[in-house]
């Protein structure tokens, strides 16, 4: 089994296996292959010269309580179904994790499609870290405030929106958006039938709504406003645009009142020990992590403060690469990740 990076020969079979893992889902698959693939950022099972088994990913930033950190979003993995039960979908995940980490990736993340997943994920050290909380919607709830709502995504637009959800998130763990990023988040909600609204008061944007309909059922994905008036009145007029007396609505949310949504994995322990402790202060511990797929992470750390440094002696701990995770993710407010359109 040879296990590559894609080439630009390689779109007629990636569109195959697309249609065979995710039947249905063949309009995004056009859509990814238009404006987001990119071979290099492709890995591809190949045996006998044809691709069995496929593992997607984009490079973005998160912002880690206003630290940086590089990270890799894995999407679309899949195997054709004769080839299912072998580990070659493993061996395509092992392969991505270590070519993310050579692209510079800290943390790698992962949207599971299926409750069944996560345990799967598991395997590969990912620990589930964000939630999501859904509700059902109903256009009485949302009292109309008058202001103006407007449609569509100008690039004009992108600066104000992004400053909005790195002021609504900016005390939750959270993804960074390029222009590009936000292109495509309206791109992919259109190819469902929905797209975006802003709301403003002249120049100055006061919110902004994604919505898409799933399942014939209208989907508020992401919908961030300055305050409760600008949030109605938004919600309002999503829903009148939309012709629906009722939706559904997806928000970031607590463990305890939410659905797990994303996972993470740390690929560089040493770095995203130095930006947790660069922004903590207070940390002071010994541990010894043990990573079978990135060995490099395999050595005992001392914490303490600012300060990280790799230790010979004993350490007086050990935790596993999806326990970091979970203690480093763990802190404060919990994070926000919205992966369906990147």
């Amino acid at each position: 089994m040879l296990f590559r990076s894609a080439r630009e020969a390689d779109r007629g079979s990636i569109a195959r296996l697309w249609s065979e893992c995710f039947p249905g889902d063949e309009k995004f698959c056009g859509l990814f292959l238009e404006r987001i693939f990119s071979g290099e950022n492709t890995v591809l099972a190949e045996e006998d010269g044809e691709a069995v088994s496929m593992t997607h990913f984009i490079l973005q930033e998160l912002d880690y309580l206003g630290q940086r950190v590089p990270c890799g979003y894995i999407f679309g993995v899949g195997t054709a179904a004769s080839f299912r039960g072998r580990g070659i979908a493993g061996g395509c995940m092992r392969e991505t994790l270590r070519l993310l980490r050579s692209r510079g990736a800290v943390l790698a993340l992962v949207v599971p499609a299926s409750g069944s997943l996560f345990d799967y994920y598991a395997r590969f050290d990912f620990s589930p870290e964000f939630f999501i909380a859904k509700k059902k919607i109903f256009r009485k709830d949302f009292p109309t405030g008058g202001a103006v709502c407007g449609a569509g995504l100008g690039r004009e637009h992108i600066p104000s929106m992004d400053r909005l959800l790195q002021d609504t998130q900016k005390f939750r763990i959270h993804l960074n958006r390029s222009p590009e990023h936000w292109e495509n988040a309206v791109c992919t909600a259109e190819l469902f039938g929905g797209g975006i609204l802003t709301l403003a008061e002249g120049k100055e944007l006061k919110g902004y709504g994604i919505y898409e309909f799933c399942g014939g059922e209208l989907t508020v994905n992401e919908l961030f406003a300055e305050d409760e008036a600008s949030y109605n009145s938004l919600m309002a007029a999503v829903m009148d645009k939309c012709g629906v007396p009722e939706g559904n609505h997806s928000s970031p949310a607590c463990p305890r009142d939410a659905e797990r949504y994303g996972m993470v994995r740390v690929l560089d322990a040493r770095r995203f020990l130095e930006a947790a402790a660069e922004l903590r202060q207070t940390m002071d511990c010994e541990f010894a992590l043990s990573d079978e797929i990135l060995p490099q992470n395999s050595r005992r750390y001392s914490v303490k403060g600012a300060r990280v440094e790799e230790k010979e002696a004993a350490a007086a701990a050990y935790i596993t690469m999806g326990q970091l995770a979970k203690v480093l993710f763990g802190a404060g407010q919990p994070p926000y990740m919205n992966l369906l359109f990147s």
